[in-house]
């Protein structure tokens, strides 16, 4: 009935490409020095070994580099798709939101600014996503009566 609203995966992916990132700047700065003192080294220096192990070096940091893009945009990919869904959710299980004018995402919940149908405004309302994936949106009461609890309406 709802869309599938993820924000723990794309985060996990973000966070390991950082990880990927930190360890290939390292291992591409240090081949890139060993190669340029390779091609400066004397010539009992510049032997196939030493150039396949700069090689070996600065391929596992190319692939770390590749990793770290293809993670992080998977994971804002992912974050941008689990914000839309949510947002959808929101305005299909509250008819009477016209729009949403802010999203911010705080890690357990969303803080949203809602245009009612009716043109009324409320900003900062909290929205979290239920375990049965429907949003709950806190606004205030819009019934006619009050409801006090004592059964008169």
């Amino acid at each position: 009935m709802y869309l599938d609203v993820d924000y723990f995966t794309p985060m996990i992916f973000i966070a390991v490409a950082l990880v990927c990132l930190l360890a290939a700047l390292p291992l591409v700065l240090h081949a890139l020095g060993r190669w340029l003192r390779f091609r400066r080294g004397r010539p009992g220096y510049r032997t196939y070994a030493h150039k396949r192990s700069i090689r070996t070096e600065a391929i596992v940091g190319g692939v770390l580099i590749v990793a770290t893009a293809a993670l992080a945009g998977s994971g804002v990919a992912g974050l941008a798709t689990a914000r839309e869904n949510f947002q959808a959710n929101i305005l299909r299980a509250y008819p009477e939101v016209e729009s949403i004018e802010a999203y911010a995402w705080n890690g357990s919940w969303a803080t949203v600014d809602v245009v009612m149908t009716s043109g009324e405004r409320h900003t900062g309302r909290q929205a979290t996503v239920l375990e049965d994936g429907s949003p709950r949106l806190d606004l205030p009461e819009t019934s006619g009566g009050s409801d006090d609890g004592d059964g008169d309406g």
